[in-house]
């Protein structure tokens, strides 16, 4: 669709971001890109519109680049210090929409007051065709290299790079991880993982005794340790001829013991706090949800609807979507593909059954008093610097 002998380090062209008063205010980001086929670029914008009540710009066929469009749904600008944020592609725009301003009417396709945040030049840097582009703003208020990089669909990540030399030297870290010698590979062992110690002094626990963590510590992380260390080396005797349901077999465990390990790590891993909510990751917490109330009772909701039965409510860092997500599992494999743990709560019964019995609700309440959110923010600082080197991956 784009033309690609065109579309390459040194292009230039022109942007705009639209400020779009739609039923969900946004900014459109728009960028000049060159085409082949311009009618066929061109098909959805015309067909969404009906030109005859929208004074947006018809179809001129008379350009030989399109406005390609990104939807960014917090309307601001990311900054050096911030996280990138989500851009969605939307449809091609006409060329000579980058000049339009105006009040889409009520019924039309995008309805609302269209306003120009800014306008002027670009040229890219550097970029992978339709995966990264790294591109070096001209305009007013936008000034300045950006990365915008694909996720997966029309979803990507638009971020702040300071300068070209920073990118550069972090372009060669990123890469430096991504071509390690093979000798590395070389040097796993299966079967030799370890169990952690507590990082905290199970005695201190508000409400929690000492004997029911250290039983669900040994008897349960513990076997979770030993499940893996044997599937490992099972999993090492493999031949060609071994029946494909015992490796199906030993597969299923293999994810079940390693989840079962990462959950647990992190259960025990955010207790041993006061329980107090610390910044920063209650104002994304407040941003998500409206409060740290709204937050809470929506968390301890989702852990009350495992309430008699097993799983994990965990609240996460969605690396694909870029903020936090409530989720449960009810088992050890029900897990979002790309994220980061960054608050678990155990609810299978051995994690309070020797204390509490059947009331879930008081345990809850328990472990809502014993958080270390220092741990959780240390956990969301690890979650922004990901998300930070996932746009400026080279790819």
């Amino acid at each position: 669709m784009y033309d690609r002998e065109k579309l390459k380090p040194g292009y230039k062209g022109e942007f705009v971001i639209h400020h779009h008063y739609a039923h969900a205010e946004h900014f459109d980001l728009r960028l000049e890109f060159p085409v082949i086929n311009l009618s066929e670029s061109l098909k959805t914008y015309n067909k969404k519109r009906d030109f005859k009540k929208t004074p947006e710009p018809g179809p001129r066929y008379t350009d030989k680049s399109v406005l390609r469009s990104w939807a960014i749904p917090k309307h601001k600008i990311p900054s050096e210090n911030q996280p990138p944020i989500l851009a969605t592609e939307t449809e091609d725009h006409e060329f000579s929409y980058r000049k339009f301003k105006g009040i889409i009417p009520e019924g039309e396709y995008g309805a609302g007051k269209v306003e120009i945040f800014d306008h002027g030049t670009f040229e890219i840097v550097d970029m992978v065709y339709d995966k990264k582009y790294i591109i070096d703003f001209k305009g007013k208020k936008l000034k300045g290299l950006y990365s915008l990089v694909k996720m997966s669909g029309k979803n990507f990540l638009w971020g702040k790079v300071k300068n070209k030399e920073k990118y550069l030297k972090m372009a060669i870290k990123v890469a430096s991880r991504y071509a390690k010698d093979s000798d590395d590979l070389e040097k796993f062992i299966p079967g030799k993982h370890e169990i952690k110690p507590l990082p905290f002094d199970p005695k201190k626990l508000k409400g929690i005794s000492e004997k029911m963590i250290k039983s669900h510590w040994e008897n349960n992380y513990g076997a979770a340790i030993k499940g893996l260390n044997g599937v490992e080396k099972q999993l090492s005797e493999i031949k060609k001829d071994t029946p494909s349901f015992i490796v199906y077999g030993l597969k299923d465990r293999e994810l079940n013991f390693s989840n079962s390990i990462i959950l647990h790590e992190h259960y025990f891993g955010n207790l041993g706090g006061d329980g107090k909510p610390l910044n920063p990751v209650i104002d994304a917490i407040n941003k998500t949800y409206g409060s740290y109330n709204q937050w809470e009772k929506i968390f301890k909701s989702a852990a009350m609807s495992l309430a008699g039965g097993s799983g994990w409510c965990i609240l996460d860092f969605n690396l694909y979507s870029g903020d936090l997500r409530i989720y449960c599992s009810q088992n050890h494999t029900q897990a979002i593909a790309f994220g980061e743990p960054l608050l678990v709560l155990d609810l299978f019964e051995h994690a309070y059954q020797m204390d509490f019995g059947a009331d879930t609700e008081k345990y809850i309440d328990i472990f809502m008093k014993n958080i270390s959110w220092n741990e959780v923010n240390h956990r969301y600082d690890q979650a922004i610097q990901v998300l930070k080197a996932l746009a400026s991956r080279p790819l």
